[in-house]
């Protein structure tokens, strides 16, 4: 009973780790942009 558990927990872990340091800063680098822009707010060009 608690092997099945531990298995989904520790998928678990490992997929918000993963979602936390690869695809959220991803997400922000593409769609970070845009936000900035709408709202106004100055954007340095390089």
């Amino acid at each position: 009973m608690q092997r099945p558990l531990a298995t989904v927990v520790i998928g678990g872990l490992i997929t918000s780790t993963l979602l936390t340091l690869l695809v959220l800063p991803a997400a922000y680098a593409r769609f970070g942009e845009r936000g900035s822009r709408a709202e106004g707010t100055p954007h340095a060009e390089a």
